[in-house]
């Protein structure tokens, strides 16, 4: 056979076999494009190869945004279809059945189908993650950590980091003639308690500006081009994460709060030191399990499911409540504070209450007299509301449920997304959502509307565990602020803000800057 003949077949081998291929990929492009149709559902229109999130992919959109368009563009529907790239979704609007999903129903929906591989990410295997039996006997063995008798203790070392943040923002008043960007300080405050409350350590992010926590915690959230393309795998590609070894966090960082915990812990059982702090309450679920040894097993599970608290299980434990704590609790604080100061009549009240109930408690902050601020509560749920943290939820369907009242059969594995944002500023639950009003969160109006419209810690076995830490140190770095200083906006204040489409968490793009002066000046 001739040389040009040989080339001329072989390209006609090659072109078929492309051509096969092509085919093959339409076929399986279109069967993942059709599952909502084939079972009835209302869905949107999906677009190769994204499905109906292009614009979130290439980072031209917040997640916040890509939610709040699912939600009304399935408009008049209790649910509908999504497409994660090619994976099916259901996007449910209706609060009777996300009370279902989150409560009645949640022995169908109780994990969250995240990615872990402990073996490559030790500190991947957290209570947010987890799910099945190990985030049940590890729920049920973390939640006495987090009742108020608990947080009661904790409040001294909170209240003193609480006093350097009054400290810091005065300086940075002075430092930038009276502008500061407020969002920087309070990641540093939060930092701090959690360091302290968590570990039992010092972390002076406040005080010094190479602060390792800080510059660590900072690494584990910034919003970067490769920390957005690898979380978005472990969340809407988990077979593929797993395939590339996708890392979350970065080594360094793992290694860093990974050496922090088995030095901390090291220290503390060599010198007989206890600490009413987050740590100490691990270390001691780890004698108990020390205790009664089972023979546990490299899984994370002893025999007859008994929990192995591993040092690399704490560990996980320990970072997600830094990370959990610090991140989200600073950003309430910071769009709070922003909305105070677009709206000074809520300001001034606030402070007045803030006042009143210091000057009953001999002039003091306490734990009683801070939780005793009910306005504050309003005015932070109000923050919620229009902020949430997460801007939906996500559950995966762990065995076939019938949805209530319907016909429709969703398969085990399927992803459900409840999108809390939307939810939160739909006019038929909260009217004119873009105005901020605290008054919403009185008990009349809480009565008057749906259960399961307001959810910015999600709800039922799942419900954010952490909560009470985060509300009381939010509480108490906003009373002793407000307390001190006024805030209003400034030349450098971001307005509208606009939100970072390389975050998963509710993030304003820049920082958040506001003119800040003593009360009484």
């Amino acid at each position: 056979m001739l040389p040009m003949e040989s080339i001329a077949l072989a390209c006609a081998g090659a072109a078929a076999a492309l051509a096969a291929l092509a085919g093959l990929l339409g076929l399986y492009f279109r069967r993942r494009f059709s599952y909502w149709a084939r079972r009835g559902v209302p869905h949107l229109q999906p677009r190769f190869p994204f499905g109906n999130m292009r614009e979130r992919v290439l980072l031209r959109q917040s997640a916040l945004d890509l939610f709040h368009d699912f939600y009304w563009r399935l408009d008049g529907r209790p649910f509908g279809g999504v497409y994660q790239l090619t994976r099916p979704a259901l996007l449910v609007r209706d609060p009777q059945l996300i009370k279902h999903i989150l409560v009645k129903d949640f022995a169908c929906f109780q994990d969250r189908g995240i990615f872990v591989d402990e073996r490559l990410n030790p500190l991947s295997a957290h209570l947010f993650n987890l799910g099945g039996a190990r985030w049940r006997q590890l729920r049920s063995k973390l939640t006495p950590t987090f009742t108020s008798g608990k947080m009661k203790l904790m409040f001294g070392c909170m209240h003193e980091c609480a006093r350097e943040l009054a400290l810091l923002v005065r300086a940075e008043a002075a430092r930038g003639r009276g502008r500061v960007e407020i969002k920087e300080v309070l990641a540093k405050f939060t930092t701090d308690v959690i360091g302290s409350c968590a570990f039992g350590l010092r972390c002076n992010s406040m005080r010094s500006p190479d602060s390792q926590f800080r510059a660590m915690g900072r690494r584990a959230f910034a919003p970067t081009l490769g920390l957005t393309l690898r979380t978005m795998a472990t969340i809407l590609m988990p077979s593929v994460a797993a395939l590339l070894k996708v890392r979350i966090p970065e080594r360094d960082v793992s290694d860093f709060f990974l050496n922090v915990v088995k030095e901390t812990m090291d220290y503390r059982e060599q010198n007989n030191v206890e600490r009413n702090d987050f740590f100490q309450m691990l270390l001691q679920m780890r004698k108990e399990r020390q205790a009664r040894p089972s023979g546990g097993r490299a899984s994370g599970e002893g025999v007859g499911g008994d929990l192995e608290l591993t040092d690399n299980l704490l560990a996980a434990q320990a970072f997600v409540f830094f990370l959990a704590g610090f991140e989200t609790s600073s950003a309430a604080m910071s769009f709070t504070l922003h909305e105070l100061a677009l709206n000074p009549d809520i300001q001034r009240k606030l402070r007045r209450e803030i006042n009143a109930v210091v000057e009953k408690h001999d002039g003091n902050f306490t734990y009683e007299s801070v939780m005793n601020i009910e306005y504050l509560e309003k005015v932070i749920c109000e923050t919620l509301r229009k902020y949430p943290p997460l801007s939906a939820l996500v559950r995966e369907c762990n065995a076939t449920y019938t949805i209530p009242g319907t016909d429709v059969v969703l398969e085990s594995g399927t992803r459900v997304l409840i999108p809390v944002h939307a939810l939160q500023n739909d006019p038929a639950f909260f009217p004119e959502p873009q105005r901020y009003d605290p008054e919403r969160f009185g008990e009349r109006e809480r009565a008057q509307r749906p259960t399961h419209t307001y959810l910015p810690f999600g709800d039922g076995p799942r419900l954010c565990i952490g909560m009470r830490f985060g509300q009381l140190q939010t509480k108490l770095g906003l009373a002793i602020l407000l307390h001190r200083y006024h805030f209003a906006t400034c030349d450098k204040t971001n307005m509208p803000l606009r939100f970072d489409p390389k975050s998963f968490l509710t993030t304003s793009v820049g920082g958040m800057w506001l003119k800040v002066t003593p009360v009484g000046s």
